[in-house]
């Protein structure tokens, strides 16, 4: 019997052993839980967010700095993490340890506002400009107010702000209650408003405003610049400077006109057709086109007889006084043609040998011309009445061996102003060293309007009479072309003693009517 006994005892105990082989062990580890709650949208970092491990007592919050941490924790292969804070959605994660894994784990909890309660932002109140405000200047200061309904909420704005002319108009985007916006149209009708975004609810959006620009000032002065982006010379409208003001050049307004992405150049402003009058190319081929005020509404004049002559950016042209026609060098002929492109025909023809350059057309019937040969160094100025019929020579360069440009007649053609190089020499590129201005009186004296002298290694050119013919406007450019230089101001009879003026820097080509 004791056989038995024993190995029933035998059995029970293997059978117990089994079983406890079957059971897992835990091991007696600690692990720790570390991590940032922070707004999904903004990345701004949460404080004072409850964080709760699921299914225990363990609850903490985030601080400051939106950092949280549960340190000896017993090891368990997974933890579920509740996150909760006022205004946001509830957030729950799940975190897995291993056995031959790290300790700690470190977590980032991105939480989503709870938009189920939010409602849509105050609807914008515009302020700034009034409704139906006239004269408002081209570069607007817009101003409005609105406010979030709910706190947190982070508004953006869009400012739609369209014209008569231009009905798609154009959005701005901003996170201010102010915007500005320059360059605008003159003269123009336009029409704004604001809309609120929450970027939860739909936008809520002002009433329509509308205002008008100031009419385009009535600049008198023009002249032209070099675009820096293309290098291409644009037409400019120019505030009316004063003689003997210092540093005016940093306070006169000036406009572009002109597309830069096209030469334009020799503007002239006719008061009574109210146009402006410069030269462009149509093709290879210089020809006269005029335009608005504002430079809007361009049109072409000449077709079939270009502007040519030997130095395109030496050729001038002239308005007639009334406004109804134009006077041009075409080669060895001057033209004349309407204002509207019709009625062309020849007014004189140039000595054998001679083309024309510059032409100037008073409001006394006299026309004065620049003639010269294919040597820059043979030029003459020769007067013509409305006949086209050559009535005197006032300069005949080839006689003297000088450079010389012009010529302007002044309003009652009493007087005309030329410039002449100083230096008698004659250069290979036939750039002018020392130019300056004289006065012709047409009685056979010729005298020297510069009272100062002329800044070293530059020259005089390009001499525009402005209204009452007490001054003269013209361009001080160095000798080597490096630059188109500056426009100045100088008195024509130094009865004052005023010194010349500097008025438009980087300029060129001046006319002031």
């Amino acid at each position: 019997m004791r056989t038995p006994i024993y190995l029933l005892l035998l059995g029970m105990l293997a059978i117990a052993c089994h079983s406890c082989s079957e059971d897992p062990i835990s091991p007696n580890l600690e692990v720790a839980i570390e991590g940032v709650v922070f707004d999904q949208d903004t990345d701004e970092r949460l404080a004072d967010c409850r964080v709760t491990i699921i299914n225990t007592f363990d609850v903490t919050q985030t601080d400051s700095s939106g950092i949280f941490t549960f340190d000896s924790l017993q090891f368990q292969e997974n933890y579920t993490l509740q996150f909760q804070k006022t205004g946001y959605e509830d957030q729950t994660i799940s975190i897995r340890f291993s056995i031959d894994g790290a300790s700690l784990r470190e977590v980032e909890v991105p939480l989503e506002l709870d938009r189920t309660n939010n409602d849509s932002p105050e609807t914008p109140s515009l302020i700034e400009p009034e409704n139906q405000a006239e004269n408002q200047a081209t570069t607007v200061s817009f101003r409005w107010t609105s406010s979030p309904a709910d706190i947190g909420d982070d508004l953006h704005y869009q400012l739609s702000l369209y014209s008569e002319d231009n009905p798609t108009g154009t959005t701005y985007v901003t996170s201010d209650t102010f915007l500005v916006v320059s360059d605008l149209s003159f003269d123009t009708r336009y029409f704004w408003q604001v809309a609120a975004d929450d970027q939860v609810n739909e936008p809520t959006t002002s009433p329509l405003f509308s205002f008008r620009t100031e009419p385009f000032p009535d600049f008198r002065v023009h002249f032209v610049r070099e675009d820096p982006g293309t290098g291409n010379l644009v037409v400019y409208a120019g505030e009316t400077p004063e003689l003997g003001i210092v540093n005016q050049q940093d306070s006169l307004s000036t406009f572009a006109l002109t597309d830069p992405q096209r030469s334009c150049w020799r503007p002239h402003l006719n008061v009574l057709a109210n146009r402006i009058a410069y030269l462009t190319f149509v093709g290879t081929e210089a020809h006269i086109f005029t335009m608005d005020r504002d430079g809007s509404n361009p049109r072409q004049v000449t077709s079939l007889r270009s502007v040519s002559s030997y130095n395109l950016l030496e050729v001038n042209f002239a308005w007639s006084p009334n406004g109804g026609a134009f006077m041009y060098p075409h080669n060895d002929k001057l033209m004349v043609i309407n204002e509207n492109g019709t009625g062309l025909s020849e007014f004189a023809s140039a000595d054998t040998g001679y083309s024309f350059a510059e032409v100037s057309w008073s409001d006394q019937g006299l026309i004065a011309a620049r003639m010269q040969r294919a040597d820059r160094y043979q030029s003459k100025i020769v007067m013509y009445n409305e006949q086209g019929i050559a009535v005197d020579t006032l300069l005949d360069a080839e006689a003297r061996g000088r450079w010389i440009g012009g010529p302007v007649l002044s309003e009652g053609a009493d007087f005309a102003l030329i410039t002449e190089d100083r230096d008698a020499q004659q250069y290979p590129d036939e750039r002018p060293r020392r130019a300056w201005i004289l006065q012709d009186a047409f009685d056979g004296t010729i005298r020297q309007v510069n009272t100062e002298v002329i800044p070293p290694n530059t020259s005089d050119l390009m001499p525009t009479i402005p209204p009452g013919g007490e001054i003269v406007m013209f361009v001080n450019r160095p000798s080597n072309n490096a630059s188109l230089g500056g426009i100045y101001l100088m008195e024509i009879s130094n009865i004052t003693g005023e010194t010349r003026s500097l008025a438009f820097p980087n300029a060129t080509m001046p006319d002031w009517q």
